[in-house]
């Protein structure tokens, strides 16, 4: 993945935090995660691996593939199975 996928989950990771109403330490703490590490996730600093994603997407009511990806589609745009 290059530093440009990163901003972009990133941008999407935030967004969907604050429609959640939720902070970062809030985020962390539903997902055994640090603060420090949704911060740089945020700023696309860093790449968040597939468990990452869906425990963050599940702190957020919203699914990793769309933290992922950006997109609501019933199938996974990489090998078509549902999530």
């Amino acid at each position: 993945m290059v530093k440009k996928d990163a901003e972009k989950i990133g941008q999407r990771i935030r967004a969907a935090r604050e429609e959640a109403g939720m902070s970062q330490r809030e985020v962390a703490r539903e997902d055994h995660l640090t603060a420090a590490y949704v911060s740089r996730l945020e700023a696309g600093n860093r790449v968040p691996s597939m468990d990452a994603l869906v425990a963050i997407g599940e702190a957020l009511a919203t699914t990793g593939l769309v933290l992922l990806t950006g997109s609501d589609l019933h199938t996974c745009p990489f090998c078509g199975r549902e999530p």
